[in-house]
């Protein structure tokens, strides 16, 4: 189930670290202490800021486990790079996150890690640029970290080296603007639930299974 989600309505331009989402969540800097990304009321969608560093800015929400999704509609716009979901993202010195973005120089969509500010890019897909707006789902499990762009598996890999819950968030270009983003959502991944009853049902089945049997078996010897 979503744990949070925004559309950045909003009444008038604000950056985006005084917006406080429909869930009463706030945002704040993140992985590389980001501090770029307003809001523009008149589209209702975040873009770039005019100054600051390359970054995550994370939502405040909790999520119950280190395992979630992160959701984000994401439009180039006039932009050479776009920005992009982000997940496990901590700040300050710790400096940790996995995140999304495009990058014209190469034409790719990228997993990156980043490990206490250490960046690494995990995977890459190539063969689609967001001229136009595309869903980019990022999918955090322990096993595997899967990029989902329009509905479509389109990146993965096994790294698991930032095992923290953190915060989801946004990856934002700094110092490339034209890009935005808009419909941020954040979901816990559902529990999976027992295949059987608990035990106690399971001996009350059994008993009134075999009780059926006795009165069948009773009735077939009254025919006879």
């Amino acid at each position: 189930m979503a744990n949070t989600t925004d559309n950045f309505t909003v009444a008038s331009d604000i950056d985006l670290q005084d917006h406080v989402d429909p869930n009463s969540n706030t945002w704040d800097t993140g992985y590389g202490n980001s501090n770029t990304g307003i809001v523009v009321a008149a589209t209702d969608r975040v873009e770039a800021g005019v100054s600051g560093v390359d970054g995550v800015i994370n939502n405040s929400v909790a999520p119950a486990t280190a395992e979630y999704d992160v959701s984000l509609d994401v439009n180039l716009g006039t932009a050479t790079r776009a920005s992009g979901p982000a997940g496990r993202s901590i700040g300050g010195a710790t400096n940790d996150a996995y995140f999304v973005n495009w990058r014209d120089s190469t034409g790719q969509w990228r997993l990156v890690k980043a490990d206490a500010a250490v960046e690494t890019i995990l995977a890459t897909y190539t063969g689609d640029s967001p001229s136009t707006t595309r869903t980019v789902l990022l999918q955090l499990r322990n096993a595997t970290k899967k990029v989902f762009i329009g509905g479509v598996e389109r990146i993965s890999s096994t790294d698991n080296a930032v095992t923290a819950t953190g915060n989801p968030g946004i990856f934002s270009y700094a110092q490339f603007s034209g890009w935005w983003v808009d419909n941020f959502s954040s979901t816990d991944v559902a529990g999976v639930t027992t295949p059987f009853p608990p035990f106690h049902h399971r001996v009350q089945i059994t008993d009134k299974i075999w009780q059926l049997s006795l009165l069948i078996a009773a009735m077939v010897l009254n025919e006879w």
